[in-house]
Order: C-alpha cells, then structure tokens, then sequence
C-alpha cells in the first residue's frame, strides 16, 4: 500500500504512545495494521528524524553521538592509521582499546570511506576503478609479493592497493592477471 506524508504524521500522532522505539512500533503496527517504521523512515530520511519531526519536544536519543569531538576522532584515526583501515578492523581494535567504533565515525563522517578521505585528505583511501596498465605497473613494482592470492592481499591492504579481487574483476581471474602481468 502507498502512503502519502499526511496520512502518516495523522497515524503517528493518533499512536503517539508506540512511536518510542522501531521495535514497539513494528509490533503495534502489526498489531493493528499500520505501516512499518520503515515507510517512516523512507518518507522522512530516518526513524529519528520522524520522531523529531513529529514530536519536537521529545529528545531523541542517538547511541552515535558521544563525548567525542571531530578533532578527538580525527586524532585517534591518524594515531592508530595502521588499523583503521577497514570498519571491521577499526572495531575489533577499538574494541579492546576502550575508543569510538566505526560507527560512530560513520555517522559523523557519513560513511566510512568518506572519514577516510576527509581524515587522511584522500591519500589512505583506495581508488574504485583502476585501468589495465596501472594494476600491471602496480603488480610488477610488487611482483616479490605478487604470488598468491592470500600473500597479495594482505599486503595490499597494508599498503592500501588495490585488493586481489579487483585483479581477478579486471583481467577474469587471477591466474589470467598474472599470465597477462608475467607473460606478456
């Protein structure tokens, strides 16, 4: 069923008491017919900015925002620039180091890749597209580590270059990278 704005603000409003949570929304909604929090979301950008839309006078509360400021997280980023490398890998060490996870640094910087670039001015992040004769040159200026699979990418992730998928993408399979690289 398609709902316009109006009809969901008068649904909100008329359920205000179950408009606490996604979860207590959902069941209600359920309960009694009455779109998901996910049609909320898609009409107003988020679950919170409905809330906040819908009833101004409620704090929301956002588990993302913390005590942290931009400059802290900037900091903790370029002083630990050896594992904040991927999401994952940033929150298995943060983790155990007591620091904000990538989240956070996701809902700051907007995504992940995006807190990279402004974090590190573009340099740790790796390019999406890369031509033919770069990944060759890229290969033969590594090719004592350019063997196996495994062996690749753990160094390009170390040294922020392209992965051993994007090889396999570009030339159909890693074994043809290489022949084309090696034998051409």
């Amino acid at each position: 069923m398609k709902y316009d704005k109006l009809y969901l603000i008068k649904v909100a409003k008329e359920n205000a008491a179950y408009f606490s949570s996604v979860s207590t929304w959902n069941q209600h909604a359920q309960e009694n017919n009455l779109p998901r929090a996910m049609t909320f979301s898609y009409y107003f950008g988020s679950w919170n900015k409905a809330k906040e839309e819908l009833f101004p006078n409620i704090e929301v509360y956002n588990p993302f925002l913390s005590d942290y400021t931009k400059e802290d997280l900037i900091k903790f980023a370029e002083t630990y620039k050896k594992e904040f490398t991927t999401a994952r890998n940033w929150n298995d060490f943060s983790k155990v180091q007591g620091l904000p996870s990538s989240k956070v640094y996701i809902y700051i910087f907007s995504s992940w890749n995006n807190a990279k670039k402004v974090i590190f001015n573009n340099s740790s992040v790796r390019k999406r597209y890369y031509e033919e004769d770069e990944l060759v040159n890229i290969a033969l200026k590594h090719n004592k580590v350019f063997t196996t699979i495994s062996q690749w990418t753990t160094y390009s992730k170390i040294n922020n270059l392209p992965s051993s998928k994007v090889y396999e993408q570009r030339f159909g399979s890693w074994n043809k990278a290489k022949d084309k690289i090696f034998n051409s």
